[in-house]
This record gives structure tokens, C-alpha cells and sequence, in this order.
């Protein structure tokens, strides 16, 4: 899922859905809401603030403000039923695609054109699926048919194996 994350990265000019910075962190929907940055909305977790020693984030609406930069989204690891995006969380065993556009499609999959990632920012808040559609790999929706797609390795030189273990069992570690 990494790879194919960086391969949309280079291959079809694909930018990040999650935030990159504390500023992108939170926005508010059409109705007023604090949402956390994601794609899709479907991704369930929960916000929490490191400096105030992991307790939930102030994410109510009527506060106006949105949640201090220290505030994060962390997705939930088990039980998530959003299968995209390999943009925004690819480490979710749920996740299975990039985010789309289509309003008949999965929409646990459904791209959220309001988040505030790069992705919205650098391509007119247009889904992965929308941007990867123009590309000639996927001209007349269908993929490039370059004949046999089989990988082959070349062993050009062969090496014994060596593995290192480093263990820090300094107090330094643990703060």
C-alpha cells in the first residue's frame, strides 16, 4: 500500500490527504462542524491533545475556534469501514483504493472535496480517481495494456547476510 501511495505520488501526480501541517489539521464543514482532515469522511478515530496529556480535543462547534494545533486525529486501527484512501491512511486494513468522486460508488470510499490536505489544495479539490482518470494509464477507463507485467530480478551481486541489533535502554527512550 506504501508503494502504490508514492507510485500515485510519481506516476500520476496524486498529492497527500492527510495534513502536513497543524494548521490543516481540523476545518469546518458546510453545516459548522469541526471535522478532522481526512478522505474519507467515513474514517472513524478519535482527536486527542498531546499537551494536555492526551485528552480529547475541544471539537465542539459552538466554541467557533477550531482545535488547538496540538490536536490530532488518529484513526481507529481496528473496526474502520472506510476503504480509502491510500493517500490518507494506507495503513488501515480497511483501505483498499484512492478516494473517488463517483456519487454512485462505495461511499466509504467517497472523496471529502472539504478537507484541508494538499490533495484539495493543489488539485482544485478533486478526488485521486478524478485526477488519475486524465493520466493515459487510464485513458478510455481502461489501464495501459503493455503486455506481460511480470516482474524480473537480476542478481548482480550476492552478499552473506548480516544483521545488526541496537538497544537503547537509556532513560532517553522513555521521556
Amino acid at each position: 500500500k506504501v508503494i502504490v501511495h508514492e507510485w500515485g505520488h510519481l506516476r500520476w501526480g496524486l498529492f497527500d490527504e492527510y495534513p502536513t501541517s497543524p494548521e490543516e489539521n481540523f476545518y469546518f464543514d458546510e453545516n459548522g462542524r469541526t471535522e478532522p482532515t481526512r478522505c474519507s469522511e467515513s474514517v472513524t478515530g478519535v482527536s486527542l491533545d498531546s499537551s494536555k496529556g492526551w485528552t480529547k480535543c475541544n471539537t465542539h462547534p459552538d466554541s467557533g475556534v477550531l482545535p488547538e494545533a496540538t490536536c490530532t486525529f488518529y484513526p481507529d486501527l481496528d473496526g474502520n469501514q472506510a476503504t480509502s484512501s491510500y493517500s490518507y491512511a494506507n495503513y488501515l486494513e480497511s483501505v483498499i483504493g484512492f478516494c473517488h468522486d463517483d456519487p454512485d460508488g462505495d461511499p466509504d470510499a467517497r472523496h471529502n472535496r472539504l478537507a484541508n490536505n494538499q490533495q484539495n489544495k493543489q488539485c482544485g479539490h478533486r478526488s485521486s480517481w478524478e485526477v488519475m482518470r486524465e493520466h493515459n494509464d487510464f485513458a478510455n477507463n481502461s489501464p495501459l495494456d503493455d503486455g506481460d507485467t511480470l516482474p524480473v530480478f537480476k542478481l548482480v551481486k550476492s552478499r552473506d547476510r548480516r544483521a545488526v541489533l541496537i538497544m537503547d535502554v537509556s532513560g532517553s527512550m522513555f521521556l
